[in-house]
């Protein structure tokens, strides 16, 4: 520069604008500087061997070492043998000119690793020759950390609901599920596949409830807010395969976004609440049993009590000195309908309780069905009249000529507790009863004009102890099993019972019992039993332990020629008819001390097998009189015993 042809001015100015320059690229090189000391980012220099020839302060603070700490040093101090290696690759690739990017684990020498990601310049000088690398650090360990710990909980939440028993769902703002786990899957049907994006109330909610659903989410899209947000609610879903299921549904509102999204949590509760129906079902019919047995036993009580007190009554009024005939006869009449009404109450408590422990025995015998069903006829037709009810024996032209197989007894049995049944609640109108012969079946029925039962109590009639009106103050006797006693006689045999009835318009009683054609015929002619001839001094062995029993064989045959011997056990019996070859007939109790009946009457029959033997018992069960008979005995009356029935059967062997 040549300053002699310059004036002095002119180099004052050039000198300004110099010094002016300067201190410009003084403030450019100070900004510089402090960006570079300040910025948060490590920034350094290393040469082709990777030893530092320059560092910032952010640099060391991210290797963790003092001031001037990096300088000189090289890079593979503060990595391992395997992390340097790669390093090398690196710069390989930079002495072609490229810039990279990449990531390594940085050892500082206080022992703490750190993760940092690099992005590396390559330097050249001007002869275009590699001098080194300029990197910029960034410190990623508390990003890498923070990704770790949201991989993790990721990991552990899907663990969770992966696991979780509980179906969990979520839906977003638009109603679409966009969360799906595998209980979800196996509770409602649908694979997460299927689900993730479809419309949640399309998927599950049962058609009639859709437009409240909709209506509600609605609000809830704008609000955040419903009647099941934060609640557990019982609802109806709708499975994949169609079927309806009863839920548990907890549900959430989220807010993502600024929209509001819902999470649930869904539980089948299908099984529980139907286990809940069944435990309330059973403790109601428990507390109904309860009080059904409360009025039964004091139904006992009544149906007991009330004859007794007839019975005890008119014994002690019966024997007044100042009784004319006329008022005799009547406390008499009274005294045996009181023991009539006992004695069946007693037998149906009995028949009942056999019904129930499965004792009954069941014995087939050949029966002509229109000489047996006239039987019964011609027995309640004077009661049906006594009560100016009109009684009918209605038989198919089918049953003509059936005769069948069935336990005649039991039969009765049924058919009597269904007429008995009838005439109690029947007070004017008609009764009729009879039989159609269909394939493979006999159907019995009885029809009566009586009260009728209501469509409630229709089946409940039928259960042992309960009757339709449970009241105490009911109007009608009995002990409310004749149905329960019908219905297990008709099931022993193989039948089952049907009723067909409305409140005030009487009762259809209907059952069924299988049949098949008997071929053996029963003869159509009374068959005549053999005169028997009078024993003339006849002799009667009386095996009875009870004396009241025993008095009263004795005052029943006191008018008669016949000799009585007693004898208090089965044993005595024995030896009586040993030491008495007079003894022309026994009256053998079945139950006594020692020595029972039935082996008496085996042992006696051994000796003097012609020597009649007939079973006085208070077994009155289905088979006594049968086993009976097995053990030898020839005739058999159940307790109490009439006057009239034990004349009949002395009659019957000749003694009177």
């Amino acid at each position: 520069m040549n300053y002699n042809n310059k004036t002095k001015e002119e180099l004052i100015t050039e000198i300004t604008l110099i010094q002016n320059k300067d201190n410009e690229l003084q403030q450019i090189k100070e900004r510089y500087q402090f960006l570079i000391e300040n910025m948060g980012e490590g920034l350094g220099i290393v040469d082709a061997n990777e030893f530092f020839t320059f560092v910032n302060p952010g640099a060391e603070e991210i290797f963790g070492v003092p001031a001037g700490g990096l300088i000189g040093h090289n890079l593979n101090e503060f990595v391992t043998p395997e992390a340097f290696s790669r390093l090398l690759q690196q710069t390989d690739l930079r002495r072609l000119g490229r810039k990279s990017r990449y990531e390594f684990e940085l050892q500082r020498p206080d022992g703490e690793k750190r993760f940092i990601r690099v992005t590396a310049t390559p330097l050249f000088d001007n002869d275009h020759v590699f001098t080194g690398t300029l990197g910029i650090f960034f410190d990623d360990t508390e990003l890498r950390r923070a990704e770790d710990t949201i991989k993790d909980n990721e990991t552990r939440l899907r663990t969770i609901t992966d696991s979780a028993q509980d179906a969990i769902l979520m839906m977003d703002s638009m109603g679409m599920v966009s969360f799906w786990n595998p209980a979800a899957e196996t509770i409602l049907g649908y694979r997460a596949e299927e689900a993730i994006g479809k419309d949640l109330h399309n998927l599950l909610v049962p058609e009639r409830y859709l437009k409240a659903y909709r209506t509600a989410f609605s609000e809830f899209q704008h609000t955040g807010k419903g009647n099941a947000i934060g609640k557990t609610l019982e609802l109806e879903a709708r499975r994949k395969d169609g079927r309806e299921i009863i839920v548990a549904l907890s549900l959430s509102a989220v807010s993502f976004k600024n929209t509001w999204h819902a999470v649930g949590i869904l539980r089948d509760i299908t099984d529980h609440k139907n286990t809940e129906v069944i435990l309330r079902n059973a403790l109601e019919k428990a507390e109904t049993v309860n009080r059904l047995k409360s009025a039964f036993i004091y139904n006992i009580s009544h149906e007991v009590r009330t004859p007794l007190n007839g019975i005890l009554g008119f014994s002690n009024l019966i024997i007044q000195p100042d009784l004319g005939p006329e008022e005799k006869e009547n406390f008499h009449t009274l005294l045996k309908v009181s023991s009539t009404r006992l004695l069946k109450t007693i037998t149906n408590y009995m028949d009942i309780s056999m019904i129930t422990s499965g004792n009954i025995e069941i014995n087939p015998n050949p029966i002509d069905l229109p000489l047996f069903l006239n039987t019964i006829y011609q027995e309640y037709k004077p009661q049906c009249v006594s009560t100016n009810l009109c009684l009918q024996l209605e038989l198919d032209k089918g049953c003509k000529d059936v005769i069948f197989d069935s336990d005649s007894e039991l039969l009765r049995k049924i058919i009597s507790h269904l007429l008995d049944n009838a005439m109690k609640f029947t007070s004017e109108g008609r009764i009729s009863f009879g039989c159609i012969v269909k394939p493979e079946i006999l159907e019995f029925f009885v029809r009566d004009t009586g009260t009728g039962i209501s469509k409630e109590a229709q089946e409940r009639i039928f259960d042992t102890f309960v009757q339709e009106e449970i009241s105490l103050t009911r109007g009608y006797e009995g002990s409310g099993l004749g149905l329960s006693i019908a219905r297990g006689l008709i099931r022993l045999l193989g039948g089952d019972i049907n009723v067909v009835s409305e409140k005030g318009k009487g009762a259809f009683f209907s059952f069924t019992l299988p049949f098949e054609q008997n071929a053996a015929r029963i003869p159509d002619t009374m068959v005549v039993e053999p005169d028997v001839i009078p024993i003339q001094t006849p002799v009667i062995l009386i095996a009875e332990d009870d004396e009241a029993n025993l008095m009263y064989l004795k005052a029943v045959l006191r008018k008669t020629k016949i000799t009585v011997i007693p004898a208090f056990n089965g044993k005595t019996a024995i030896e009586q008819c040993r030491d008495h070859p007079e003894i022309s007939l026994v009256l053998m109790d079945l139950k006594m001390p020692v020595i029972d009946g039935f082996e008496a009457t085996r042992e006696i029959k051994l000796f003097r097998k012609e020597l009649p033997v007939i079973a006085v018992t208070a077994f009155a069960m289905s088979g006594d009189k049968k086993q009976a008979l097995e053990a030898g005995c020839d005739d058999y009356i159940a307790k109490p015993v009439t006057r009239e029935l034990l004349l009949e059967k002395l009659k019957r062997y000749g003694v009177i």
